[in-house]
C-alpha cells in the first residue's frame, strides 16, 4: 500500500464532496458546481455466437456511472 504524503507545511488541503450520476443527471450536477472526476463504463447484455453458435446478432449496450466532486466550502 503506498503512503499518502502528509499535506505541504503553511497550506490547507481541499477537502471534496464526491457525486456518483448516470448521464441523464450529468447537466443538472454541472450547474450546482459538481466537476466530473472519473467516468466508469459498464457493458452488459448478450453476445450473439459467442458459445460457437452461428455468429448471429446479439446485443451490448454501453453505458457508465459518472463520479463527481466539488470543494466543501
Amino acid at each position: 500500500m503506498a503512503a499518502i504524503p502528509p499535506p505541504r507545511p503553511g497550506t490547507t488541503p481541499t477537502r471534496w464532496e464526491y457525486l456518483c450520476v448516470d448521464a441523464a443527471q450529468l447537466n443538472a450536477a454541472g450547474a450546482q458546481g459538481w466537476e466530473l472526476s472519473i467516468a466508469v463504463p459498464y457493458i452488459y447484455g448478450m453476445i450473439g455466437g459467442i458459445s460457437g453458435g452461428s455468429g448471429g446478432g446479439g446485443s451490448i449496450t454501453s453505458t457508465a456511472t459518472y463520479c463527481l466532486r466539488r470543494a466543501l466550502p
